[in-house]
């Protein structure tokens, strides 16, 4: 049973990754027909469609090269967003868990499931 699963699994993956390249390939080729815009969005609406492309741009941010140049406060354009230090959690965690859960709510994440061939049978 677990080794049919298992073969299963490979097989829906390789699927998913042929699905995934050729959504890709596809999204590459309606992006060649449609204007070029560097952030926003715009609609397409070719016969019996309506197609929206989003295009984003990511930014990264030099803190230390930001906090040099000593900007105004009212020019500042950045804003500190606290985080959890997993490590520093674990430990206080142990010491006082009270506390933790006092402020920290836990969930469980999606369980991750790995299935490789092996040589051995």
């Amino acid at each position: 049973m677990l080794q049919d699963l298992c073969g299963d699994l490979i097989a829906a993956k390789q699927t998913m990754a042929f699905a995934k390249n050729e959504v890709l390939r596809i999204e590459k080729l309606i992006l060649d027909l449609s204007p070029e815009k560097l952030e926003g969005s715009q609609t397409l609406t070719p016969p019996g469609f309506k197609v929206t492309i989003t295009s984003k741009l990511t930014r990264k941010l030099d803190y230390d090269a930001y906090q040099a140049l000593g900007i105004h406060s009212e020019f500042e354009f950045v804003t500190l967003k606290p985080a959890i230090d997993l490590a520093a959690l674990r430990i206080v965690e142990e010491l006082n868990p009270a506390l933790v859960a006092s402020c920290v709510t836990t969930k469980p994440a999606k369980t991750a499931i790995k299935v490789e061939v092996s040589d051995e049978s």
